[in-house]
């Protein structure tokens, strides 16, 4: 499940990474199911962004039965300002007003050391990769003739599906994951060259190339190659991503194979007659009552495993499979307009804050 994770993470990450800004003051949303449900979330955010600086400011609102207490009604307000001139990125933590630091070096480092440890070739995880690529990834483009709108700028609809096969040793079976992005892709040569211009900066500081992968196999020739082409044939479609979702699913695993000498074992029965006679007037009160809590139980459960079809319909998550992840992203305001110069500075009365990655590197070191 652990690497299955990293390729539903990275699958969101190539996603987002396409979406970069020059002089934009933009304003959106981005929802995601988590991994297999778990850390379910929504986020409202709005970016600031020149050609070397960026401003992050954001809520977010975990929508899980679990973590929902976490947010609160409030959601999590959260900012990150990234600086290519300085070369530093500074994590804010506004109702604290504390803020951590990180170079570009030691994001490169942690970028290094995870992607690593996921292959199992790290110091914190070594080991054998129990998945492993088996055949050629298909990809699948498609478009509509479908358009969406935001502050003048039209998007068309173009639909891409990848698949991936690879081999499971843990349970010694083939298997598959499908990526599915579609995504409503303006072509705006001004909105392009802005929405540009940081994205390749940063990689370009970050030395984020192709060569970066060569040490992890799995990761640059199966996956990076894929999603490389994927996002070449996106971009004769149109380069900025005004809306978004992407379903990350794969085949339902087939049931254990029963064990020699086993045999089906039908489901114990209560002895005695199934339906209880009540023996007094509070008996008969409460067995109604419990009836008619059964009644609307079964209504809720009926209606919600319809609510749940319609959304596997709409995610194209065809029958006998399951969803890893999936996620939605929108714009709701564009603006070609430069922020202002403090937009990207340290508030004055911020203290910082020891980065606690960073200081569990050196602690190991």
């Amino acid at each position: 499940m652990l690497r299955i994770s990293w390729l539903c993470l990275l699958g969101a990450c190539a996603a987002a990474l396409s979406i970069s800004y020059g002089d934009v003051i933009t304003h959106s949303r981005f929802e995601s199911s988590g991994l297999m449900g778990l850390a379910a979330f929504k986020s409202e955010n709005e970016t600031r962004q020149s050609a070397d600086k960026r401003d992050d400011r954001g809520r977010t609102f975990f929508t899980g039965a679990m973590m929902k207490f976490l947010s609160g009604k409030k959601g999590l307000e959260g900012r990150t300002i990234t600086r290519l001139d300085k070369e530093l990125v500074w994590s804010l933590n506004p109702k604290e007003k504390e803020y951590t630091e990180m170079t570009f070096t030691e994001q490169r480092e942690a970028l290094d050391r995870g992607l690593a440890n996921m292959q199992g070739q790290g110091p914190d995880n070594k080991g054998s990769v129990p998945y492993k690529t088996s055949g050629e990834p298909t990809l699948m483009v498609e478009t509509t003739g479908k358009t969406f709108s935001v502050s003048g700028y039209e998007g068309k609809q173009a639909i891409a599906t990848m698949r991936m096969p690879f081999f499971d040793s843990t349970q010694n079976r083939m298997d598959t994951l499908v990526l599915k992005y579609d995504a409503y892709l303006a072509s705006d040569s001004k909105l392009s060259k802005e929405f540009g211009a940081f994205n390749k900066a940063y990689a370009a500081k970050m030395k984020m190339d192709l060569d970066h992968f060569h040490g992890l196999e799995v990761m640059y020739r199966y996956f990076e190659k894929p999603m490389t082409r994927m996002g070449d044939k996106l971009a004769k479609l149109g380069d900025v991503p005004l809306k978004f979702t992407f379903t990350l699913m794969k085949p339902m695993p087939p049931p254990a194979p029963q064990k020699e000498g086993e045999s089906a074992k039908a489901p114990k029965k209560d002895e005695g007659s199934d339906v209880r006679v009540p023996t007094s007037a509070g008996d008969a009160a409460g067995q109604a009552l419990g009836s008619a809590f059964g009644f609307f139980k079964k209504k809720k459960e009926k209606a919600d495993a319809e609510k749940s079809e319609t959304a596997r319909a709409e995610k194209g998550i065809p029958q006998g499979w399951i969803e890893i992840s999936s996620g939605s992203f929108e714009y709701t305001d564009i603006k070609l307009e430069s922020a202002k110069a403090e937009d990207f500075d340290l508030p004055k009365d911020f203290k910082k804050k020891e980065n606690a990655a960073v200081a569990a590197k050196a602690d190991k070191d």
